[in-house]
């Protein structure tokens, strides 16, 4: 059995670097938006298009993680399958599940 680590420091920081564009990362502006009304839509319009910085977005939640958390689950809900998991916990289930 091969062990797969985070890319990163911290399971923050894979969730954002694996979701820097496309739906997930709406999604994650939408959390840090509702999280952090007035700095979550400074820092999307900051973004733009580009991708997002994951260490600037990163220290938007860092005190504030259980809350951008479970806002973050709340989105999850309503729009399902629009966030991408980490690669290594993806390898750890499907590791899991015989695959």
């Amino acid at each position: 059995m091969q062990v797969h680590v985070t890319d990163e420091n911290t399971f923050e920081r894979d969730l954002i670097a694996a979701n820097r564009s496309g739906p997930g990362k709406e999604l994650l502006f939408d959390a840090l938006t509702v999280t952090k009304p007035l700095n979550g839509p400074k820092l999307r319009q900051e973004t733009g298009g580009g991708a997002i910085d994951v260490e600037k977005f990163f220290g938007e939640i860092e005190s504030y993680k259980a809350e951008f958390s479970f806002n973050l689950v709340e989105l999850l809900r309503q729009r399902p399958g629009q966030l991408l998991v980490p690669t290594y916990i993806a390898k750890a289930f499907a590791f899991i599940a015989g695959g």
